[in-house]
């Protein structure tokens, strides 16, 4: 009875130890996890800021990858207005500082640990920043550019007004050369591994597009297309600059200056193999490139450029296409011109290939989608005054999922309306890879396709030739 007494005494004592052991063990670890922690937070580049007018107001700092924007850190502003923003050291690129009651500001971010003074939020050049070489690059660049820019427009002002042979005329050409040569003096003067000399120079491209394209001049417009197609469209410079959108927007929009379209759409092809060729090893931002341009091309009604691009990523071995995207660019292969489109089961019974007519046009729209609300009056209006006249058939296939919705909305339709209520999901919509509404195929009594139409306007315009 002792023995077993003091066996369990010692039993306790012995929990108690090692409870004890535990505990402090556990709180070792959580203070060096609370340690490690403060330590990263404090290895963190950031930007202490103080602007005195948004005193309590929210500040964000926001980056990019690619076309989108992604926040970075976010603080509010004390009493005095000052506040403090950290950003990943994984993060070298463009970032937009935002703030209720102010402009967007755009700050480069490398690693720096910086500060920022704004006494007049009306005012850009009243903000000021400490111990940040990389912004005061930027800040130094673009007056440096645009001094450049400013006097380069009044010499080549000057210069049809002289004689060539004159001293005035060659003193001018002269100045020229010098000021062409301007910027890109400073740039090769900022040290290895600035981010502002990438920024810079990607900037200074992207508005000499837009300008080039605004004077509707076709003059070195093929200079620019070769600088475009050697763009590093795979480096982290770009998707990380916040100028994506401008770049290829810019790009496209520079191409209709030759205003004519076979023309366009060969250069477009040219930059399509340029890009995809450089992201052939990063798939992701491959696919993401070709969305934005293959809807840019559409927008502009490209239709030769499109049908490229699309095959072109069909054919990429290395892409793995979402069900979304490959839809998006199996339209244009299935569904281009001259090709056979698939036969619909109408809600009669009967087959499409079976109505009458010359023509049929096929309409995917929906009752809840904008556009086709907008579009529905014209499309009801072009379809009356040219039914008769080329004998066009017309099917409306409704994308609703709402029975009653459907019904209500196309009740007064004077043809055809065909809604199975699976939505995107109808085997009408993806057999022909229908990804947005309003889509419209006119088509010939075979049902081959003639063309894709973009609105009611343009069917009755080509009807019309």
């Amino acid at each position: 009875m002792e023995r077993n007494l003091k066996s369990e005494t010692g039993d306790r004592i012995n929990e108690k130890r090692n409870y004890k052991q535990r505990e402090n063990m556990r709180q070792k670890v959580l203070l060096i996890g609370l340690l490690c922690a403060g330590m990263v937070q404090a290895q963190l580049p950031t930007l202490k800021g103080c602007f005195p007018q948004l005193r309590g107001s929210d500040i964000t700092l926001s980056g990019y990858d690619g076309f989108r924007e992604k926040e970075l850190s976010k603080a509010q502003c004390d009493s005095m207005g000052r506040f403090t923003l950290s950003y990943p050291t994984s993060y070298t690129g463009a970032a937009m500082l935002q703030a209720k009651g102010a402009q967007g500001v755009v700050v480069l971010l490398n690693r720096e640990s910086f500060g920022l003074q704004w006494d007049n939020v009306q005012d850009l050049n009243s903000l000021k920043f400490t111990g940040s070489p990389e912004n005061e690059a930027f800040a130094k660049g673009i007056a440096v550019n645009s001094d450049a820019e400013q006097k380069l427009a009044g010499l080549r002002y000057l210069l049809p007004k002289y004689d060539k042979n004159g001293v005035q005329y060659r003193w001018l050409v002269k100045e020229t050369a010098v000021q062409e040569k301007q910027f890109q003096g400073f740039i090769d003067k900022l040290p290895a591994g600035s981010y502002a000399s990438k920024y810079l120079t990607l900037r200074k491209f992207v508005a000499d597009m837009f300008a080039a394209s605004n004077r509707r001049d076709t003059t070195g417009l093929a200079q620019i297309e070769m600088q475009f197609a050697q763009t590093g469209f795979a480096d982290q410079a770009l998707w990380h600059s916040g100028l994506a959108v401008d770049l290829f927007t810019g790009f496209y929009q520079l191409l209709e200056g030759y205003a004519d379209e076979p023309m366009i759409s060969a250069k477009a092809d040219r930059a399509t193999d340029a890009w995809v060729k450089a992201l052939t090893n990063d798939p992701v931002k491959q696919q993401e490139v070709a969305e934005y341009c293959f809807k840019q091309l559409e927008k502009k009604n490209l239709t030769q450029a499109s049908e490229y691009l699309a095959k072109v990523m069909l054919n990429q071995s290395g892409c793995q296409l979402d069900e979304k995207r490959t839809a998006l660019f199996e339209q244009y292969r299935k569904m281009a011109e001259g090709n056979t489109a698939p036969d619909i089961t109408l809600p009669d019974g009967r087959k499409l290939s079976e109505l009458g007519g010359k023509y049929k046009l096929v309409v995917f729209g929906a009752s809840w989608c904008p556009d086709c609300q907008k579009e529905y009056p014209s499309l009801v209006g072009s379809y009356k005054r040219i039914k008769d006249k080329y004998d066009l058939e017309c099917v409306y296939v409704s994308l609703d999922t709402d029975k009653k919705a459907c019904e209500d909305f196309y009740k007064e339709a004077p043809f055809m309306v065909s809604c199975d209520t699976k939505g995107w999901n109808g085997s009408t919509v993806k057999d022909y890879c229908v990804v947005a509404t309003p889509t419209m195929y006119l088509l010939d009594k075979k049902l081959q396709i003639i063309k894709r139409i973009v609105n009611p306007q343009q069917l009755e315009v080509f009807m019309g030739k």
